[in-house]
């Protein structure tokens, strides 16, 4: 849930997540779950039940990064988990409009990446207010979670998806994929894929391709020999 970038394609986008976590936390595959008459395409966190992307197939996305705007202190217990609050959120007959009104009163710091009706806007929870940052759905963006790289780390990485969009022009959803997974490999700090003394890691890379009115999810296990599924609704 830590680094995410949407970059729009012809009659499309692709949004790409790379899931840094502790290595205790299990996870199932991609699957597609029916909801009350409509279907959602997602990971499942097994720890917590929630997730950390998430597709409708109404064409709403929503993608979660740990962390508001900078590091902040943890405590021991917190009153919902976030991959909940994100399940709660595509549920919703309008996800932006369910986080305007929900009580976020004991609940970890966040950042949602939600695409929804031809917008792309970040939402924002820092444990006292709830922001709303609209963002261009004809620009490529990334966003680094402020719990695990500091500002410093995070300018960087901006830098290094800059170069990487400005050295290919015909972009296609397998680049950036590559580029989720090989970009500064020898830095496992804050790389793109990361092992910090083998407690936190970049356990998955979890990307959604929406083109054409159809969702394709391809999710690459890490910890499995980068084994690759597809699935697409």
């Amino acid at each position: 849930m830590c680094t995410v970038t949407f970059v729009p394609l012809k009659n499309g986008f692709v949004l790409t997540s790379n899931r840094d976590e502790k290595i205790a936390r299990p996870t199932i595959s991609p699957k597609i779950y029916g909801e009350n008459g409509t279907k959602l395409l997602y990971p499942k966190d097994e720890k917590a039940g929630g997730t950390w992307i998430v597709a409708k197939n109404d064409g709403a996305c929503i993608v979660l990064l740990n962390g508001a705007f900078e590091n902040h202190h943890k405590k021991s217990d917190y009153a919902k988990s976030r991959g909940v609050i994100l399940m709660e959120m595509i549920k919703a007959p309008n996800p932006m409009s369910y986080f305007s009104s929900i009580n976020l009163k004991g609940v970890e710091p966040f950042t949602l990446i939600v695409f929804q009706k031809n917008k792309l806007v970040e939402l924002k929870w820092d444990e006292k207010e709830k922001y709303a940052i609209p963002h261009s759905i004809s620009a490529s963006h990334i966003w680094s979670s402020s719990t695990l790289y500091n500002q410093e780390q995070r300018a960087l990485r901006k830098q290094w998806f800059e170069d990487f969009m400005q050295q290919n022009n015909n972009l296609t959803s397998e680049k950036i994929l590559s580029f989720h997974k090989n970009t500064q490999p020898e830095n496992a700090e804050f790389g793109l894929v990361i092992n910090r003394d083998e407690t936190t890691k970049t356990l998955s890379i979890t990307q959604l391709l929406t083109q054409n009115n159809l969702v394709e999810m391809t999710y690459v296990d890490m910890e499995n020999n980068e084994s690759i599924e597809k699935t697409t609704f």
